[in-house]
């Protein structure tokens, strides 16, 4: 089966800018029948003839091309032909594997390693690693898969 992303453009979703975008507006699947091979054009073609118009782009499920497999509300852009979340914040910038990063101090970014280091910690009776977002300019958040968050200040 296949999978293909209806795209709508408008203003930045994110606010951020007064840039226009390719926004996914859904997700669908089709039939292999009406699909020639991944990112052909015959696809798009049956999707937007069979829906009546609009524009469409297929999707990896599994991530094998354009980057990601696309979800509502998510970025298509043509230049990359890549699907990218939406910018989380207007300081954060893509890095070069089109991942947002957060601007963060080499030095901060030296302490956070150094203090955390191999550390683990204890969930029950398994370790896990932590896990770290920076979220202020001394914050940071350790957190557990099960999304439970330890509120560390250094």
């Amino acid at each position: 089966m296949a999978h293909f992303a209806e795209l709508k453009q408008k203003k930045d979703p994110s606010g951020f800018t007064e840039d226009l975008h390719w926004v996914v507006e859904r997700v669908i699947v089709v039939d292999n029948k009406h699909v020639s091979a991944d990112e052909a054009l015959d696809g798009e073609n049956w999707c937007s003839t069979f829906f009546g118009g609009g524009t469409w782009k297929q999707t990896s499920y599994n991530s094998s091309f354009r980057k990601m497999y696309a979800g509502i509300g998510h970025i298509y852009d043509q230049a990359k032909n890549k699907f990218l979340i939406q910018q989380p914040f207007a300081s954060w910038s893509l890095d070069s594997n089109d991942d947002w990063q957060a601007p963060v101090t080499t030095q901060l970014t030296q302490q956070i390693k150094k203090l955390v280091g191999m550390k683990k910690i204890k969930n029950g009776l398994q370790k896990i690693q932590k896990k770290i977002i920076i979220i202020g300019t001394h914050q940071v958040y350790l957190g557990c898969p099960h999304r439970r968050t330890l509120n560390a200040k250094y």
